[in-house]
């Protein structure tokens, strides 16, 4: 998976895991987390963190 720190485009999403910390996406980079990501819960818990301005 591609580091997310090194996109553009601000973290909207927090994806819950198991034992680790949360991570932080943007809209771009959630699919590829939710199916890349160690400890991703299943079903995914996902919180909006930041709204669209």
């Amino acid at each position: 998976m591609a580091d997310p720190a090194g996109c553009g485009d601000p973290a909207r999403f927090e994806v819950a895991r198991h034992l680790r910390t949360p991570l932080h996406v943007c809209p771009v980079h959630l699919g590829p987390s939710l199916l890349l990501a160690d400890g991703v819960l299943w079903p995914p818990v996902i919180s909006l963190i930041r709204a669209r301005a």
